[in-house]
């Protein structure tokens, strides 16, 4: 007695079709696209965490600043410079210019 087709058994199954159901890519599409998303939100979390972090940073400088912007300081001010001069391992020579050049400099800024 024959069978109908559908009651036949093959030696080897069908081959998948170069088609596949639209169910069957859903689930990938699903994945990146949720990966996708969340880099997206993790990336506005760091954003957003670096420009509050600067935001409160700048606010922080503006009151430590106490209004003086320039860095000039009224009045005259006493400034003293230190050389230590090693005459053992320095010359004669050295230690003159060392000291023309600390003369200069004090002549210079009106000390």
């Amino acid at each position: 007695m024959i069978r109908s087709l559908e009651e036949m058994h093959f030696a080897l199954p069908p081959r998948k079709t170069s088609h596949p159901p639209p169910y069957a890519r859903a689930a990938a599409r699903v994945s990146s696209s949720q990966r996708r998303k969340h880099l997206q939100s993790l990336s506005y979390v760091v954003l957003g965490a670096l420009t509050l972090y600067l935001a409160l940073k700048y606010i922080l400088s503006l009151k430590l600043s106490n209004g003086d912007d320039n860095g000039n300081i009224e009045g005259k001010q006493d400034i003293v410079i230190v050389t230590v001069f090693d005459e053992q391992k320095m010359s004669k020579d050295a230690i003159r210019m060392v000291k023309a050049n600390r003369d200069d400099y004090a002549a210079r800024h009106g000390n």
